[in-house]
């Protein structure tokens, strides 16, 4: 991914680019955080958590939670080991998504957020889900 150093981007990269993980299984990757320098971030949290789409009002858990010790950088590397519970499922009138999201909370402007989802499920739909 091309990116300017003039303007902050967030990027999660999940070891070996997996996407479908399995419940208790890692969850493993690196957040990096590209133009902005460390003065200007109050703080950075990271959070692997599910939430839902569809009918009805938006629900949210979340399975883990960071902030991320800024002294480190500039990359953070991450490990969480992953809940049974929910899994991902596409229904017709209810999603339920897997994401890690990182915020940074910016001194001045905006602040940012920035989302990369993955597949939590079991047996051999991951299998399967994985090769289609």
């Amino acid at each position: 991914m091309q990116y300017s150093e003039s303007f902050p981007l967030i990027q999660v990269r999940l070891h070996d680019n997996k996407r479908v993980y399995r419940p208790g299984e890692p969850l493993a990757g690196t957040i990096m955080l590209h133009g902005m320098r460390r003065d200007e971030l109050k703080s950075v949290t990271m959070q692997v958590l599910w939430f839902t789409e569809g009918k009805g009002d938006r629900d949210e858990g979340i399975a883990y939670s960071e902030t991320l010790d800024l002294r480190g950088g500039p990359d953070f590397p991450f490990s969480v080991i992953l809940p049974p519970l929910p899994l991902t499922y596409y229904g017709f009138l209810l999603k339920i998504h897997w994401c890690v999201r990182v915020k940074a909370d910016m001194r001045r402007g905006r602040d940012l957020t920035y989302e990369e989802g993955f597949t939590l499920t079991s047996g051999q739909e991951a299998h399967w889900t994985e090769h289609r």
